[in-house]
């Protein structure tokens, strides 16, 4: 038993309930069922920390008195739990009353209550645990997440190769040939083609369809009858008219190659020259949305009811798979999670027919056009504990973001990774950032962040410069960043005189004719005392000139400022002539 000494009088813990912690009040004593369950979902889970005596907002109310045995709690914990659970109790008194902790450990195998019952924590729709009861798609899910269970490879006794589609047939081979997949699979016929891709298995003398074979090559009717969850829907509208709604149980290979053909319907290209060769660009991506819908039938749980729905629109494109992440995962870490496959067989498959990344990485796919097309990234933060939803918001091509990267890779002859776009697309977007800035956006390592920063400035991509004694890096460009009163014009960040921003200032002021401090903060992305600084240095200059007072006071440059600017200019053009 440890002891916490007594250090401060509080009401609050200080703590907010998460996956991996939990409150439970004690002030009407709880029973021991309780405790073993909340024990259990937490096992279940992630492991954690189970605290006794304390209410749902963190505050402390303390743990009842025949509660403040630890190594009672221990034993009864370890006694009514299957397998049995190891716990560490301890009774807190750094509070104004004591509370009870119970560190649990995160179990490999799935802990019971000995009355039966196994239980799992989950977030609810406004972000706040719960612990729930695990029926038989639950216990499907966690044996899937802990040991690898691959459903889809599963043979379905109930079917056999007729249930196959010879058409499917023909369509995977049609797809192996488009999209470059594995072409040894092109010189098999029908039944070694399914037995190389593990479509189908051998039980007991007889060829039986595994249900990622049944996904793949099913007759409709049969995949309706057999596996009821492998259902796709489409939705399109135009405005608030709609286009097509359709649900219907088909084969995957099917739904894919209709979904990506209704795409080609609508989506439009830009087509860019920053160099030698056109650069051309879809609003979206057809090979970032293929590994999107790909994926969305890869990694789906089938053992829940739902559909795959894809929906396309004016402002976005959704694609939705049934099924939480795998185990781990989460919105924010998907980008960043070791690959992992709910469904091996299946996307196994697809990454030998061609349609899916063969590393695993097809979020990277997923990303990466739109970061260097300067567009936001494809998101998943619309997901729940029930299905994955990544969604296309469309916007159009920054096609100066575009030549700035490809001029630049030119000129280098250097590529940027994967990881290079991320921070530079975080520099694009935070206008001027510190490492720390770049660092908090990408969600990057410091090292990989500081790496691709130092390989920016080698390219020339991106500048730095000391701002009251931090480094700042943003944009290099004469063509690219600010925009202002709706005007076309861009504004130059390259440093000038050893401030940055004088010639980006410049820049601004001839495009519009006078400007606020606002809306040199606003152009610049600096702050109003940077910019009055700013206008101040050029107007004791003799540079600039006031317009107005108070909170309506603009500045312009004045009259022998642009008489010697007009000068000046004369006398270059003249000395730009031929001679005679």
């Amino acid at each position: 038993m440890k002891h916490i000494g007594h250090t401060k009088d509080t009401e609050n813990i200080g703590l907010l309930e998460d996956l991996r912690t939990e409150f439970k009040s004690d002030v009407k004593k709880l029973s021991e069922e309780t405790i073993v369950e909340a024990v259990v979902a937490l096992a279940n889970t992630e492991g954690g920390t189970l605290y006794i005596g304390v209410e749902d907002d963190g505050s402390i109310t303390g743990v009842h008195k025949n509660h403040q045995s630890t190594a009672g709690l221990s034993a009864m914990i370890f006694n009514r739990t299957v397998p049995n659970v190891s716990v560490s109790t301890d009774i807190m008194y750094s509070f104004a009353k004591p509370i009870i902790s119970i560190t649990v450990p995160k179990s490999y195998e799935l802990i019971y209550t000995s009355s039966g019952r196994a239980l799992q924590r989950r977030l609810k729709g406004d972000g706040t645990p719960e612990n729930y009861p695990m029926f038989l798609r639950d216990i499907r899910r966690y044996m899937v997440n802990a040991y690898g269970l691959d459903v889809s490879a599963y043979p379905i006794l109930d079917a056999t190769c007729d249930d196959l589609s010879l058409l499917e047939f023909e369509r995977m081979r049609s797809m192996i040939s488009k999209y470059r997949g594995d072409q040894s699979l092109l010189e098999l016929d029908n039944l070694k083609l399914a037995q190389a891709l593990q479509l189908v298995q051998t039980v007991d003398g007889t060829v039986h369809p595994t249900m990622a074979g049944l996904i793949l090559l099913g007759k409709g009717e049969r995949i309706r009858g057999l596996i009821p969850t492998a259902e796709s829907a489409f939705t399109m509208m135009k405005g608030t008219k709609l286009i097509r709604n359709v649900s219907e149980h088909i084969p995957a290979l099917q739904a894919i190659e209709r979904c990506i053909e209704s795409l080609d319907l609508v989506n439009m290209m830009t087509e860019l020259f920053p160099g030698p060769v056109a650069v051309r660009l879809m609003d979206i991506d057809p090979i970032s949305f293929r590994e999107a819908l790909v994926n969305a039938y890869s990694h789906r749980d089938y053992t829940e009811m739902g559909r795959i729905r894809v929906e396309i629109n004016d402002e976005q494109i959704s694609i939705t798979s049934p099924g939480d992440f795998m185990q781990g995962i989460t919105p924010n870490s998907v980008l960043f999670a070791e690959p992992r496959s709910r469904n091996t067989v299946l996307a196994d498959a697809f990454k030998r027919i061609g349609l899916a990344e063969k590393t695993g990485r097809g979020v990277d796919k997923i990303i990466e056009p739109s970061l260097f097309a300067g567009r936001p990234v494809p998101r998943y933060d619309e997901s729940t504990s029930t299905y994955v939803r990544v969604v296309f918001d469309k916007a159009p091509v920054d096609d100066n973001f575009v030549t700035l990267i490809v001029q630049n890779q030119v000129k280098s002859n250097m590529e940027l990774s994967l990881r290079g776009l991320m921070v530079l697309y975080s520099i694009r977007k935070l206008k001027q950032s510190s490492m720390d800035d770049i660092i908090h956006d990408c969600q990057l390592s410091p090292a990989i962040c500081e790496m691709n920063v130092q390989q920016l400035l080698k390219m020339n991509i991106i500048q730095s410069v000391d701002m009251d004694g931090k480094q700042l890096y943003y944009l290099n460009t004469a063509d690219y960043v600010y925009r202002l009163h709706g005007t076309s014009q861009v504004y130059d960040v390259t440093p000038t005189y050893g401030n940055p921003y004088i010639k980006a200032f410049h820049s601004l002021l001839n495009a519009v004719d006078k400007v606020t401090r606002t809306d040199v903060a606003n152009a610049l992305g600096i702050s109003k005392p940077q910019a009055y600084r700013l206008i101040m240095k050029l107007f004791n200059k003799g540079i600039l000139e006031k317009v107005g007072n108070g909170k309506y006071t603009s500045y312009k440059y004045t009259d022998t400022y642009v008489a010697e600017k007009i000068r000046l200019e004369r006398m270059t053009e003249k000395s730009l002539l031929p001679s005679i």
